[in-house]
């Protein structure tokens, strides 16, 4: 399946590829249904456009009959990911897209003065934000 048209696949191709590090998309699913497919399709897709540095994983859901969820992890960064819940398509697609460079290092909005403040700290802080599109 394809998730987006000719021209903007090579542009997303050329932002796949300029990664530069090493991606894990880690898909975990209680379910043998249509959505745990369509994950599936989804991250073999994206793997199959930046194959140096995208790898898929599997984990075992944390409770049976659990949604499918997407994580995208760092090697290089193992507290720092992004989950999604369900497929990340339509408008999330693009979010998965930016999560993957965030998780990678490759791009962040953060300025000077947040950096220098996250440089001071000591101890990692849980954090978990949900966000709906409505």
């Amino acid at each position: 399946m394809t998730y987006v048209k000719e021209p903007d696949e090579e542009l997303l191709v050329e932002r796949l590829g300029s990664l530069g590090e090493r991606c894990e998309l880690i898909v975990s699913s209680g379910t043998s249904d249509s959505s745990s497919a369509a994950m599936l399709d989804l991250v073999d897709y994206l793997v199959t456009l930046a194959p140096t540095c995208l790898h898929r994983r599997f984990e075992e859901p944390r409770v049976h009959g659990q949604a499918p969820t997407l994580r995208i992890a760092s090697p290089r960064y193992p507290d720092l990911g992004i989950e999604f819940l369900g497929t990340p398509s339509g408008h999330e697609f693009l979010n998965l897209i930016d999560g993957i460079e965030l998780v990678t290092g490759r791009a962040h909005a953060l300025d000077p003065v947040t950096l220098a403040l996250l440089a001071q700290m000591t101890s990692l802080i849980p954090l978990k934000v949900f966000v709906t599109p409505t």
